[in-house]
């Protein structure tokens, strides 16, 4: 196709005929309304809404600890009619960040058990 920009972005102004004609076609079939071409900027990263049971799954805890990360603000989340939305990508950050917490958890808990037991002091029974 075209040249590349430095994001890795295709320039509509370096296609061809044939590439664009191409574009054009896959953006009048699968492009739900959006340019893909870039005319109208880069495409919007759609991020999209993740109901509670989703997020819970994602994050492998229960509801009730979903609820409480939700009401700690760890979490933002969206409430439509009734509905409560957690934004995919913040779902992910949270799942990220708790993964590198408890695999220092993990290591920690490890290294505690190599250890040995400290030495009661006092009278020695003969």
């Amino acid at each position: 196709m075209g040249a590349v920009s430095g994001t890795g972005v295709h320039l509509a102004d370096d296609l061809t005929d044939d590439e664009r004609a191409l574009i054009e076609s896959l953006e009048v079939e699968f492009g739900d309304g959006e340019r893909l071409l870039g005319t109208d900027g880069p495409p919007r990263i759609r991020s999209s809404g993740v109901h509670t049971g989703g997020a819970s799954e994602i994050l492998g805890i229960d509801l009730v600890l979903l609820e409480r990360r939700k009401n700690a603000g760890v979490l933002p989340y969206r409430e439509t009619e009734g509905k409560i939305t957690f934004n995919f990508f913040h779902v992910l950050e949270l799942k990220k960040k708790e993964d590198v917490q408890n695999a220092a958890l993990l290591e920690a808990s490890r290294l505690m058990e190599t250890l040995e037991p400290p030495r009661q002091k006092g009278p020695r029974k003969p």
